[in-house]
């Protein structure tokens, strides 16, 4: 309890800078001591208890991170042994059980959420689980649900190894981890998987609530909660910029309002790292190459991550800054919400337009022929726009060259003129309208053919929307065709891409207005990963030769590496238990 009670003192003293919800979580644990005092109220704070869980903490070890972490035995910070002090130090007169049964922990990215979430698991499925209990990490996709259990199952890995009681103790599957003194199981769950429903969970981690569209996933693991006297459901994010989602409109607000008081949940424990509005507001107006404006960015940063110093580090906070004020757009969004935990609003532009016309020039076509070249095909409902992307690498002696080929229907170009200036375009040759009221599909693939004559053709990447019979035949014919479907692990890397060489000038763009308007209306969807990717729904208008463009340069990136995939994860024999 000394490194807990350290931290309340430094608090409390002004010596800890955090923000008003911070401070707020320590005075409710003053303020609920001094009523604890009374015989009426339920709760007390039993100190041996919350020891117990800050000394299970420190035998863990880092399941990964550089040489010098990954194997080393946790260093609890003082802020952790508080927050652990909290969860299960509080408990009921009644029945001596914990009192807190549902927390909400919002930090920025690094302070190790993931890691302090597999710890609660395994601590709660061990020393306080019981016969069938399940222990759930649960997200909407695998991918999230995995970061908290593959933590879990390498510190369970390595206790076996420190432990011949651990040993004996802890079964270590592919996709499941027995807890043979409890008959607890911890297990990772997701609703893209479809195994989400029908559980009983005694603890369930719901990671990176920002990024969840819907309060699906929590009020599934909430529901089934029943069973038990003293479950746990733990709630751990960063900011995010959806604030439509339930976590800003939901749960963040209620947390807010039970640590000022103005809502009572006694099983609640809420803490949030962050910043008083006032010094969000200019945070990446400050120089981190300015000796004090880079003091002052820094104090700002362990406003919302406490660990700041040990991770992450000091540099790596100010190399962030200066990638945001250089690029803007979403490396703005994501470095405000990740690294210093500011809920913002999605960026209204991606990459700067003088940016974009800065690498723009006339690129007659005959410069791809005799090239190696990458192709992208968006095609869109028949009455509407239609691209197609012609994409060569740089080589030793040239640069990376980009182009992009526009269809639309006569009557559309008619009927839709009030949208864009789709007349003006099609007269000065930046589109090719077809006759009738839908795209000729045959024209994109007669255009495909010729490039097939005058240039090497690599491969060739589509959206499958529509594209059954055209990649048929363009298949027939000989050509690589590569689906790249609308997901995060398809389009983000290639969208990155885009925006890279555009702001480092490593690429030339052939100079049409339909492009540069497509890339006005991008709109991006993040995850909480740092993945991105255009969303066509949400985008102001057409951004059809962008969506082209990722296609091509996400087959061209397929070329460069071989990604290694650890099996356990396709493992579809790997060993489950169900109840």
């Amino acid at each position: 309890m000394k490194q807990a009670r350290q931290y309340i003192e430094e608090v409390l003293s002004g010596k800890e800078l955090v923000c008003e919800n911070t401070r707020l979580a320590v005075v409710r644990h003053i303020n609920d001591l001094g009523k604890s005092e009374v015989e009426e109220w339920p709760f007390y704070f039993d100190e041996r208890e919350a020891q117990k869980a800050i000394n299970f903490l420190r035998i863990l070890r880092h399941p990964s991170g550089s040489r010098g972490i990954a194997g080393e035995r946790f260093k609890v910070q003082n802020n952790q042994a508080f927050i652990t002090a909290m969860l299960f130090g509080w408990r009921r007169k009644e029945d001596g059980q914990r009192r807190f049964t549902k927390a909400y922990l919002e930090v920025s990215r690094k302070w190790g959420k993931s890691l302090f979430a597999a710890f609660i698991q395994i601590y709660i499925g061990r020393e306080e689980g019981a016969s069938g209990g399940g222990v759930f990490t649960a997200a909407t996709t695998r991918h999230q649900a995995d970061e908290v259990f593959r933590a879990a199952k390498r510190m369970c890995e390595m206790l076996q190894k420190d432990s011949k009681t651990a040993a004996g103790d802890f079964r270590v599957m592919a996709n499941s981890i027995n807890i043979k003194s409890s008959g607890c199981f911890i297990q990772k769950v997701s609703s893209e998987a479809g195994d989400i429903e029908g559980k009983n969970p005694l603890c369930a981690t719901v990671d990176e609530y920002h990024d969840h569209p819907t309060d699906e996933v929590l009020e599934l693991m909430a529901s089934g909660m029943g069973t038990w006297d003293a479950p746990m459901l733990f709630i751990i994010t960063t900011a995010g910029y959806n604030k439509e989602y339930p976590c800003f409109r939901v749960e963040r607000p209620n947390a807010v309002m039970v640590l000022k008081g103005e809502r009572r949940q006694d099983n609640l424990f809420a803490i949030l790292y962050g910043h008083d509005s006032l010094d969000a507001d200019g945070i990446l107006e400050l120089d981190p190459d300015k000796p004090e404006q880079a003091k002052e960015i820094i104090r700002l940063a362990r406003k919302s991550n406490p660990n700041l110093g040990s991770t992450p580090t000091v540099n790596f906070i100010l190399d962030r800054v200066r990638d945001a004020r250089n690029k803007g757009g979403s490396t703005r969004v994501r470095v405000l919400t990740k690294n210093f935990n500011c809920w913002v609003d999605a960026p209204t532009t991606w990459i700067p337009e003088e940016k974009i016309k800065a690498v723009m020039r006339p690129i007659p076509i005959e410069e791809f022929y005799g090239r190696t070249v990458f192709l992208g095909i968006d095609l869109a409902a028949v009455k509407d726009l239609t691209a197609l992307c012609l994409f060569s690498p740089a080589d030793e002696e040239r640069p990376a060259i980009c182009k992009v080929f526009y269809w639309l229907p006569e009557d559309t170009v008619k009927s839709r003129n009030d949208v864009a200036p789709y007349s003006e375009w099609v007269e000065q040759g930046y589109i090719n309208a077809t006759q009738g009221n839908i795209v000729e599909y045959a024209s994109i693939r007669d255009a495909v053919y010729n490039l097939q004559q005058n240039c090497t053709v690599h491969s060739v990447g589509y959206d499958e929307w529509n594209a059954w019979e055209t990649t048929a035949e363009l298949t027939a014919a000989g050509l690589n065709m590569q689906k790249v479907l609308p997901r995060y692990s398809h389009q983000s890397n290639p969208t990155k891409r885009i925006e890279m060489v555009i702001l480092s000038q490593e690429i030339e763009m052939d100079d049409n207005p339909v492009l540069l308007w497509n890339f006005r209306n991008i709109a991006l969807d993040f995850d909480s990963q740092d993945n991105i990717k255009p969303n066509k729904q949400k985008s102001a208008e057409k951004i059809d030769g962008v969506a082209a463009m990722v296609d091509a340069i996400y087959v061209w990136l397929q070329t460069l590496a071989t990604p290694v995939f650890s099996s356990y994860l396709f493992d579809e024999d790997a060993e489950l238990i169900t109840y």
